[in-house]
């Protein structure tokens, strides 16, 4: 198995503990990305291993020529979510248990450059482009670049919401 803490960019470096864990709003099973994290000031640095069952992937009905095994698409947008929630979590200190939520806004460029093989790790990043954090809601605007072996497989450009419950009480309507 590859040492994926060895593929990670210089920068500040944290273990995802059982504090974060309990803050998640999914069951960690669904993170998808190893705990060895690194922070930078507007970015996470993480990997995520592909020789594991992932979401969707594990239904496939592959073929070796028509439809190969690969990371499914809808996985690698769950991990985005994943990803700005780590992101809000490290970088603006927004916390479930504090009442705060993030929700997807708008995916506004996805491209899948090519086929997420299984068994390589992916190395993966999500970097706040522009951000308003106030007391009750927050816009962040993310750019995504996953890779494998090198190679560019995912770039994004996406917006997060983020607002905080024990304030506004309601998700209704919340996500323009």
């Amino acid at each position: 198995m590859t040492d994926t803490a060895s593929l990670l960019p210089p920068g500040r470096r944290h273990r995802l503990d059982a504090e974060f864990l309990a803050d998640l709003p999914y069951d960690p099973s669904v993170l998808l990305i190893d705990h060895d994290i690194v922070v930078t000031d507007d970015a996470i640095h993480a990997t995520m291993r592909t020789d594991v069952p992932l979401p969707f992937t594990v239904a496939q009905r592959t073929h070796p020529t028509r439809h190969p095994a690969h990371v499914n698409g809808g996985t690698i947008i769950h991990l985005t979510g994943m990803l700005a929630f780590v992101h809000a979590y490290h970088i603006h200190g927004l916390r479930h248990r504090d009442g705060w939520i993030g929700f997807g806004a708008r995916i506004e460029r996805a491209d899948f450059q090519k086929l997420v093989r299984l068994g390589p790790p992916m190395v993966v990043s999500c970097t706040a482009t522009r951000h308003r954090i106030g007391t009750h809601r927050g816009v962040v605007r993310y750019d995504y670049v996953m890779r494998q072996e090198g190679a560019l497989v995912y770039s994004s450009h996406q917006t997060g919401y983020y607002q905080n419950m024990t304030v506004e009480g309601t998700t209704e309507g919340v996500v323009p």
